[in-house]
């Protein structure tokens, strides 16, 4: 892996990991405009002359891991790359050589010729002109060259960012993006350190020695042969080996090569089954991987572990509460996959421990804040199966825990923080509820509490999330009350700061998703003060955000729904402007993804109702049979969930309303 010397980038010797480099800065790059570069084949393979390709812009890099780039090769490679089976509009050979102008004259002129003779354009990358694309996101920084964050000082980061060529505006918040990554990455790095010491074997030591040295890639490789050792060896012990994988599966976590880190951890736990810390390790880097189903089964295997040693131990209170965390990732999990009736049970059963904890110890802070925490989850499942009495008992039980905690400590801001969550929930709850003075109450008071986090420390990006959130909320009952004017005001705060949020970190996919209902909530004020135009690029700007969120996970039922919501909103607008074929396009986009969630749940009301309200929106923009259909099928809904007795009063009326319209068709 490179390591840094006198504040300077060295290329990699490994010429696959040269190949990782170039694929993550052409991704970043704006040269060719796509993002979907990939590695193309493997080492050994036959790969038609390029190394990486991009099927959206159609450019290929062929990556030269060379001292000196000559015109000889830079001729062999375009030759190789003339027999690529699929489209290339250009080809880049990107090289660890530093700058040559005499080839990049020959390149220039070269590519210009092909370009007459309709072949593919040919330009060249070297080595600082991947540095200064890869230097565009610290976590690829932080992935390729992690040895620079161990103990850099804030004069290094100005000093790098002088050399990365990064822009004068942007230079704090570039600092700030590093100093988060780098933080977050010492707090692994030092687990792996607290690990090795604690072993007394010679791999052990050596491993600590080579982590003084800044040397990642010979701790690597010495796990890596002693745990091979180790499995080939008849009589060594499996747990040795499996203590060798899983310190192999830290420091590739710790070099961001997630998946060889799943492999080896994968092991690790197989060969230890009754390691708790290797089930949990193994999940955790299977969320970050994006394997929920993978990641669940690990959790369920720390559950199964901790539940057997704490019902063998029951007084050790620590081995209690890590029991309790067990159920709350498969809870987590659970509620993200939809599965929010098979959340409660794990939730609730988190909460018995939390609850018996607290009470064995009123002055632990800690638990009592785990405690309020678990009450929070419950209910955010109550509310979204539509019991709001349950969900205000539980936000309510978590807001007199954490008024508690702040009186004992009024200089703790994790627990003002909390209660700005405690304050919103219960206004989302009051809200529903037709309290609309009681949930404004609620909202003033989360927004007093941010303001004063904010003030505190104006760069903490969760205290600008809950002040975002509040002026959001007091713009819902601004809206709701009539006062238009205050509640567009109210929304473009929390636009301001949500595109903040956004921009400060474009991989956070909850302010991403924030930003997308702060435009949404401006769209709907634009429409209600008659301007579609205005509404329309609002809604625009939302859907674009919900359509790169809902590819990026599938299984993320919430930014699903956001995305059918999306486009039923723009299709009220085409409508209103009559504009009823992309209306009925648009309806018809929302209503294949309502389909999908409503068939994954068909006890979640809120996606049942969803369908109730595109079916009446499409019978408004169909005709004969066809309008009949929707009207037909959304009542048949509604009659199911009105005999279960799942409708609110509004909703209730809208049984007779299909009614009517079915009989008024011709």
């Amino acid at each position: 892996m490179p390591t840094l010397a006198n504040a300077k980038f060295p290329p990699p010797k490994d010429a696959s990991e040269f190949e990782d480099i170039v694929c993550d800065a052409a991704n970043l790059s704006t040269e060719w405009g796509a993002t979907d570069f990939k590695r193309y084949g493997r080492s050994g393979q036959k790969q038609d002359g390029l190394d990486v390709y991009s099927q959206t812009s159609h450019v290929g890099l062929q990556c030269k891991n060379v001292t000196e780039l000559t015109q000889k090769i830079v001729t062999k490679e375009i030759g190789n790359a003339e027999k690529f089976p699929s489209k290339l509009k250009k080809l880049c050979v990107a090289t660890t050589a530093p700058r040559d102008t005499t080839v990049q004259g020959f390149v220039f002129n070269h590519s210009e010729e092909r370009v007459q003779l309709e072949k593919f354009a040919v330009s060249l990358w070297f080595w600082d002109d991947i540095l200064q694309n890869l230097a565009k996101d610290p976590k690829q920084m932080q992935k390729h060259f992690n040895q620079f964050f161990i103990g850099v000082s804030p004069d290094a980061l100005i000093e790098l960012s002088h050399k990365l060529g990064v822009a004068e505006n942007e230079r704090d918040q570039w600092i700030q993006r590093y100093q988060a990554e780098r933080d977050e990455w010492m707090q692994r790095y030092q687990e792996l350190e607290r690990q090795l010491a604690a072993r007394s074997d010679d791999i052990g030591k050596q491993a600590q020695a080579f982590l003084k040295q800044g040397d990642l890639d010979r701790a690597e490789e010495l796990f890596d042969q002693a745990k091979n050792n180790d499995f080939e060896n008849a009589a060594a012990s499996l747990k040795s080996g499996a203590a060798n994988a899983f310190a192999s599966a830290q420091i590739k976590a710790l070099k961001y090569k997630t998946l060889a880190a799943i492999r080896e951890a994968t092991l690790a736990a197989n060969n230890d089954i009754d390691n708790a810390f290797y089930w949990e390790f193994l999940g955790n880097l299977q969320l970050r991987a994006g394997d929920l189903p993978q990641a669940e089964r690990a959790f369920q295997q720390t559950m199964r572990i901790t539940r057997t040693a704490s019902l063998a131990q029951p007084n050790d209170l620590n081995l209690q509460r890590e029991h309790s965390v067990a159920y709350v990732k498969i809870g987590d999990i659970q509620q993200v996959q939809g599965e929010r009736a098979c959340a409660l049970v794990s939730y609730r059963a988190s909460h018995v421990i939390f609850e018996r904890l607290a009470q064995q110890d009123a002055t632990n802070t800690r638990w009592q804040g785990d405690l309020s925490a678990s009450h929070d989850r419950i209910g955010n499942i109550q509310q979204a199966q539509g019991d709001r009495v349950g969900a205000l008992v539980s936000y309510r039980t978590s807001l007199t825990i954490r008024e508690r905690l702040s009186k004992q400590d009024a200089a703790n801001t994790e627990w003002q923080s909390g209660l700005c969550v405690s304050h919103v929930k219960i206004g989302d709850i009051q809200q529903a509820q037709g309290d609309r003075a009681g949930a404004l109450v609620s909202y003033h008071a989360s927004l007093t509490n941010a303001k004063r986090l904010a003030q505190h420390d104006a760069a903490n990006t969760e205290w600008l999330r809950h002040l975002s959130v509040s002026h959001a909320k007091i713009g819902d009952m601004l809206q709701a009350q009539g006062d238009r004017a205050g509640a567009l005001l109210s929304y473009r705060k929390d636009l301001e700061i949500s595109e903040r949020l956004a921009q400060h970190d474009a991989e956070n996919t909850k302010w991403q998703r924030d930003l997308s209902v702060s435009h949404d909530k401006i769209g709907d004020m634009l429409q209600a003060q008659g301007d579609g135009a205005g509404a329309l690029l609002s809604y625009r700007a939302s859907l674009t955000i919900r359509k790169r969120l809902a590819k990026q996970d599938a299984a993320n039922t919430e930014w699903q729904r956001d995305l059918s919501v999306s486009h039923t909103k723009i299709g009220e607008i085409q409508q209103a402007q009559g504009d009823l074929a992309s209306a009925l396009l648009s309806y018809r986009a929302s209503l294949t993804i309502a389909e999908r969630l409503a068939q994954h749940d068909a006890a979640n009301v809120e996606w049942q109702t969803d369908m109730v309200v595109l079916c009446w929106k499409l019978a408004t923009v169909t005709q004969g049979d066809e309008a009949k259909g929707f009207l037909r099928r959304g009542l048949a809904i509604l009659e199911r969930l009105a005999k279960e007795d799942r409708l609110n009063t509004e909703q209730k009326g809208w049984v007779q309303m299909f009614r009517d319209a079915l009989a008024q068709q011709p």
